[in-house]
């Protein structure tokens, strides 16, 4: 399984794709609404940017991207 990164190169965002291996399947309670989410275990650091929006329009990996900056909910432990 994979899923697309936004990762900087030549001073501009580019989708790649960045294997994972998911766990998982959970669910969380946020903001008093009890939603859904996938354990990723392994292919993912803290702080990587993914695209979970537009990925029909990723053509060919290394195509320029422009991140929202929407606020994902975290994990906890």
């Amino acid at each position: 399984m994979y899923t697309y990164a936004a990762k900087a190169e030549n001073g501009m965002l580019i989708a790649q794709p960045a294997p994972i291996k998911v766990g998982e399947w959970v669910q969380q309670t946020v903001d008093g609404e009890i939603k859904n989410f996938w354990v990723v275990r392994s292919g993912l650091k803290q702080g990587d940017q993914v695209i979970i929006d537009g990925m029909a329009r990723i053509f060919f990996p290394g195509m320029p991207v422009a991140i929202a900056q929407e606020a994902a909910p975290t994990a906890t432990k």
